[in-house]
């Protein structure tokens, strides 16, 4: 087989329970892909949800305090879905009460930085939970296949396979 994109880095420590925390919540309240993070956002935690064309360096962001979450539409789907699981973990994971250094280094060069990789395990973890790729994966899914389905990137979605070891069924 030929893949356009296989992720040589591996998963860190650091974002291991955020990711786990993602999929808890998928597994709560869905049973097959795509995973709807709007409905989770707005029906489950009561955020309102602004979609709104935005500079291209911008993708969203999430005002905890007026309980809202801003989109990019400019994006592309899969980038757009990818972000409001992001800012759905910044949420769940409580980043306004916790302080940078629980997560890192104080030598940290971005002092967000251990916030923002939490806050992208948690999208992962919610949008491609183990227990509906895994299935997909022994079937002999590709990661692109899958991407499809779970309407994520193939580059998001090649990391999944990576960080649950399901690679290998690609090649049985």
């Amino acid at each position: 087989m030929n893949f356009d994109y296989f992720p040589d880095e591996t998963p860190k420590g650091l974002t291991a329970a955020a990711r786990a925390i993602g999929e808890r919540l998928a597994k709560k309240h869905f049973t097959a892909p795509p995973i709807d993070v709007e409905k989770l956002i707005t029906h489950d935690f009561g955020f309102t949800l602004r979609k709104l064309e935005l500079p291209d360096n911008v993708s969203g962001n999430a005002h905890i305090n007026l309980k809202e979450v801003t989109i990019n539409t400019r994006k592309s789907i899969a980038h757009q879905r990818f972000t409001l699981a992001h800012e759905l973990g910044h949420i769940v994971l409580k980043h306004d009460a916790r302080r940078w250094t629980e997560f890192g280094d104080l030598n940290e060069s971005s002092p967000d930085q251990p916030m923002e990789e939490e806050a992208n395990a948690f999208a992962a973890g919610l949008l491609m939970p183990s227990f509906l790729l895994k299935p997909l994966a022994i079937a002999k899914k590709t990661p692109k296949e899958t991407a499809l389905m779970f309407q994520v990137s193939e580059q998001a979605m090649w990391y999944s396979y990576k960080t649950y070891k399901l690679e290998k069924y690609l090649y049985r």
